[in-house]
């Protein structure tokens, strides 16, 4: 049983280690140069294409078996940002599937929650409901960590997965009144104006799409972690190199650290297959850097 898993996981990290060559390399950042590229480096090019053609498809076929059932039983609220691509999202919800976990709602934060512009009329939401309920904000936070607790608040959960208290299906409904956040998917309801998640989960995707200030990323993540037993914040393959998730890896996210992973390369099946490896790994904890440019491995297999 060991030696049929250790093969699909060797395909993968062969792919992914592919990925980097493709994301630093001659594919990624030509400009000018391209029009004069020796027939010598098309060839090469083509390779690696064909390479990470073969590594996606080796992961789709393997997925599964990879897996083992590492996420039965468990529900995973997904949050995506402005911009996430909605066939990465799809993709995404159905290696949770495939991986026997439940997406339990999948919510998106909106443009104007992460505009700066729009930073006193967060300020004055997360003070409000800090007032207002009990345990879903710390009013001594800054603004975009308050508005990450809101987000956790109103989908995940510490403990087991349940119902949402009465203060979370505030939060929840108070962001979706302002605007800043909406629902979506079969997880979630609503009733009348009033938005619903009918079960918070433990686990938290966060899949990246825009660029985004970095500190108010780096707020959002970390006050989300605070309100969920283990976050996953998932981008491509760019962001992981130049990025976004480039940054915010870089950034402290103190105490929340073990609980954040980040996983680069959403966008290809070898990074949606790291990313819920990645999920799995976060039932018990760790955080961690994964994918092609993560620095704890392409995933953590073991």
């Amino acid at each position: 049983m060991i030696r049929r898993a250790l093969v699909p996981a060797i395909g993968i990290c062969a792919a992914l280690g592919v990925g980097i060559a493709l994301g630093g390399g001659p594919l990624s950042d030509r400009g000018d140069a391209s029009t004069t590229a020796s027939n010598g480096t098309r060839r090469a090019d083509a390779v690696l294409s064909a390479q990470v053609s073969a590594g996606d498809k080796l992961a789709a076929a393997t997925a599964a078996t990879l897996y083992a059932h590492r996420l039965a039983g468990q529900q995973v609220a997904i949050v995506t940002m402005p911009g996430a691509p909605a066939a990465v999202v799809q993709a995404l919800a159905g290696q949770v599937a495939a991986a026997g976990g439940v997406v339990a709602s999948t919510t998106r934060v909106s443009a104007s929650a992460l505009d700066p512009d729009s930073k006193a009329m967060v300020d004055s939401l997360g003070s409000q409901l800090a007032g207002q309920t009990h345990g879903v904000v710390d009013a001594a936070q800054p603004t975009y960590v308050r508005l990450g607790q809101l987000v956790g608040s109103a989908v995940a959960t510490t403990a087991a997965a349940g119902a949402p208290s009465a203060d979370q299906a505030t939060a929840l409904a108070t962001l979706a009144e302002s605007r800043l956040m909406a629902l979506s998917g079969t997880g979630s309801a609503q009733a009348g104006t009033r938005a619903s998640v009918q079960t918070t989960a433990p686990l938290i995707l966060l899949v990246l799409g825009d660029h985004v200030d970095p500190t108010i990323l780096a707020g959002l993540v970390q006050g989300t972690a605070t309100r969920a037993h283990g976050v996953v914040v998932a981008g491509s393959t760019g962001s992981g190199l130049r990025g976004d998730l480039k940054r915010l890896r870089a950034d402290d996210l103190g105490a929340q650290s073990k609980t954040v992973a980040t996983v680069d390369g959403d966008e290809r099946n070898t990074g949606q297959v790291a990313t819920v490896l990645t999920l799995a790994h976060q039932v018990t904890g760790g955080g961690g850097a994964y994918g092609a440019s993560g620095i704890d491995g392409v995933a953590p297999l073991g």
